[in-house]
């Protein structure tokens, strides 16, 4: 869901950025969650409902210039396994000083709660991106279990 949103209003607000999403804890052949499109849906955010998920590689960490994740857990693997990289790395919902918690083995209303505390966080990302100029082109990693 993150990668959606992220991706949705980059472009409009002069942010050039490649986003993808990847997990830690991947499930193989893994799809969207019907309650992550359903979310997605009723939100206006475009996603595909048959993407599988991906699990975070290390040319993924290389390249990309942002790592966002959800949860403080995934901040710290994210710091053990890739030390050299921990800079990049930082929580989507650090404006907000809160942890998003995973919807994964909830039900639809803890989904829609996600999308909103993700967009909140996006949002603030973003205001946070442009007041850096952020207008080159960039690589983004939205990080957490495959939703």
């Amino acid at each position: 869901m993150a990668e959606a949103v992220l991706s949705r209003l980059a472009t409009p607000n002069s942010i050039q950025v490649r986003v993808f999403s990847r997990g830690l804890i991947t499930p193989q052949r893994a799809t969207v969650h019907e309650w992550a499109v359903k979310a997605c849906r009723k939100a206006g955010v475009q996603i595909d409902q048959n993407r599988q998920a991906v699990r975070l590689r290390f040319a993924d960490v290389y390249a990309a210039d942002l790592i966002l994740v959800m949860e403080q857990a995934h901040r710290s693997v994210l710091r053990r396994d890739f030390p050299a990289h921990t800079g990049k790395v930082h929580m989507l919902g650090h404006w907000q000083g809160v942890e998003i918690d995973d919807p994964l083995g909830g039900d639809e209303e803890q989904f829609t709660r996600c999308l909103c505390a993700i967009r909140t966080g996006v949002v603030a990302w973003m205001e946070r991106l442009q007041g850096l100029q952020w207008s080159r082109s960039r690589s983004a990693v939205m990080n957490g279990r495959a939703t």
